[in-house]
């Protein structure tokens, strides 16, 4: 080979070289370009797949709201239901309600009529009783009067019984002590005849005087039990007439 040849060699080398060289440079500048796309596209990936978790977010945030809604016409349909059933059994007792009302005003009524008859009847049966009263109170009353006219006039000659039984104690004490006055005198009289007569004579007196004073004793005594006796029977028809003379005034 010769030298023009080997600078033939040279020169394709060098323009291949310069070749391949350029394209080199053109892949890496492909590359360099195709790299930035890579993070582009990775960049947009990433943002894509991030937006299309928040659009999943917002879905599912969207889908809980549409159960929520859902759970809430459901319990609103429920309640609904609810209270046009309570609306009825609430009609249905108002019903029954006006019925016992209606019931209960008939029975009242019922029961003010039964009352205003016993009422009427009552007061019948207490104004009889009450003339019956009347009649028998004044019976009683007449009666009583009658009793009492009678405890009185017993009352009046048991008083004139006592009033004639002190006179006639008083006359007979009296007469009792002028008679032993008297006897009392003649005993003193005889006393002077003699001595001996004297002290038998005032034996005798002595005796005379003591009888005289039992006799003018015991007769005091009756005369006292009589009166003690005739007061109680006075005072026995007096606390007889007392409390009928009380249901009188009444």
């Amino acid at each position: 080979m010769n030298i023009s040849e080997e600078n033939i060699d040279i020169e394709s080398s060098l323009q291949l070289l310069s070749s391949f060289e350029l394209k080199c440079n053109e892949m890496v500048s492909e590359n360099i370009q195709l790299q930035e796309q890579l993070t582009l596209a990775t960049e947009s990936k990433t943002e894509s797949k991030k937006q299309l978790q928040d659009k999943m977010l917002h879905i599912q945030l969207l889908q809980d709201s549409v159960d929520t809604v859902q759970s809430a016409l459901g319990q609103h349909l429920v309640q609904q239901e609810e209270n046009s059933n309570l609306k009825s059994r609430i009609k249905e007792l108002e019903l029954k309600a006006e019925g016992v009302t209606l019931s209960f005003e008939n029975e009242r009524e019922s029961w003010r009529i039964n009352l205003k008859e016993l009422e009427c009847k009552q007061e019948a049966e207490i104004d009889e009783i009450k003339e019956e009263q009347l009649f028998t109170v004044v019976n009683l009353n007449k009666k009583f009067d009658h009793e009492i006219t009678l405890r009185d006039k017993k009352i009046s000659e048991l008083e004139g019984q006592l009033n004639v039984a002190e006179k006639d104690k008083k006359e007979e004490i009296t007469k009792l002590k002028l008679e032993y006055e008297a006897r009392l005198m003649k005993a003193m009289r005889q006393n002077s005849i003699s001595s001996h007569q004297n002290q038998t004579g005032n034996a005798g007196m002595n005796n005379s005087q003591d009888i005289y004073r039992r006799k003018l004793e015991h007769m005091q005594q009756l005369h006292s039990r009589e009166v003690v006796c005739l007061k109680q029977k006075i005072n026995e028809l007096q606390e007889r007439a007392n409390p009928k003379q009380r249901t009188h005034l009444y």
